[in-house]
């Protein structure tokens, strides 16, 4: 039993307690009416919109398009006024202006990109041509793992990719943390900033997005080798990425990054994960030996594949796992499970191997 001093003395710090147990229970409500409207309201929209989207493309992820300027405000006044339901269309309407607001999702995207060109020494003070990502010439690599990249697969590499909603009270000791609970309640009618992070984090925990802060870096070497592969093969400069994958052509390699072991042989984008600068460039490959359609011969063995969820960019590479159940916790019907399943990026895993026809080794 608490005497009236010792109430007296405590009394602050139980107010405390009790005031951030209320907000608590109140932001734990928020936060499941927060992620039924997602699941009844922008997931259906949501998924209509990347399914129509062509193989190889990367929209928004759900978590990113769930924090659009245009599309938070109106989730966050449904979930203060306790509105289960879009009953006057409001959430149609918005998604009928959603290729706008990929579009300019997209346009910042390719803007951190585009200054990685204007910092190299190949771009630099000079105007950078329209259509240039896509071209073969333009090669990226990263800082962190030293892997050679082009666009769009830059946008799905794992060194690239950071939770969307970080933990906001990670470093937040627990005895402020209960002062901040009891400071979080909506104010005005509007929930405050820190309340929609909170939020936001409890639905989307491993939620990632593109984030490549400093170790998105363009690669001078990489450029300049690519152009040595179109001048040898015939091809326009402005040859893109995807067309010179189709040509696939297997290279003979004789520059200095091969000077221990010259004239091996190897695929184009394979061949620049070895290419650095500073030296002549000239001369740096010859084509090998292949088939009249300028592919290697051979056939793959092995292949088993990971995919890319494209609601949270979460790599789903382990057999063991239900990849349909993964959709399904996304809110997807089975229908639309399968959908995605069938929709999403996929690679080949490390271990998948090409097996060289005898014939042309």
């Amino acid at each position: 039993m608490v005497v009236h001093s010792e109430w007296e003395e405590t009394k602050i710090d139980w107010l405390i307690f009790m005031e951030a147990i209320r907000n608590i229970t109140e932001r734990s409500a928020r936060g499941q009416r927060f992620e039924a409207l997602v699941r009844t309201q922008i997931v259906p929209l949501y998924s209509r919109y990347v399914l129509s989207q062509p193989p190889k493309a990367v929209p928004p992820t759900l978590p990113e398009v769930v924090l659009m300027e245009e599309i938070l405000p109106i989730l966050g006044n449904h979930v203060l006024t306790q509105v289960p339901q879009d009953s006057g269309g409001i959430f149609d309407n918005v998604f009928a202006q959603f290729s706008e607001f990929v579009a300019k999702w997209n346009s910042e995207r390719e803007e951190v990109l585009m200054q990685a060109l204007r910092k190299s020494t190949v771009y630099a003070c000079k105007d950078v041509p329209e259509g240039v990502l896509s071209y073969a010439s333009t090669v990226f690599s990263c800082r962190k793992c030293g892997d050679v990249l082009t666009y769009p697969t830059l946008f799905v590499h794992e060194c690239f990719l950071r939770l969307t909603c970080p933990n906001p009270a990670g470093l937040i000791s627990k005895k402020t943390r209960w002062k901040q609970e009891a400071e979080l309640p909506a104010l005005g009618g509007v929930l405050a900033q820190e309340a929609f992070d909170e939020i936001a984090h409890d639905v989307f925990q491993d939620a990632r997005s593109w984030q490549p802060g400093s170790n998105l870096v363009f690669s001078d070497a990489g450029y300049h080798h690519t152009v040595v592969v179109l001048d040898l093969l015939g091809l326009e400069r402005t040859t893109t990425t995807e067309e010179l994958r189709q040509f696939d052509p297997y290279l003979e390699c004789r520059c200095e990054c091969f000077k221990r072991s010259k004239g091996v042989t190897m695929g184009w984008m394979e061949a620049l994960k070895y290419c650095k600068g500073s030296h002549s460039y000239e001369g740096s490959f010859a084509v090998a030996v292949a088939d009249k359609r300028g592919r290697r011969t051979g056939t793959w063995q092995q292949i088993q594949y990971k995919s890319l969820c494209p609601l949270c960019q979460q790599w789903q590479d382990d057999p063991r796992e239900d990849v349909i159940w993964h959709y399904k916790e996304h809110g997807c019907s089975e229908a639309g499970a399968q959908a995605f399943d069938s929709w999403a990026w996929k690679e080949e895993m490390d271990f998948a191997e090409w097996i060289i026809d005898p014939a042309f080794e």
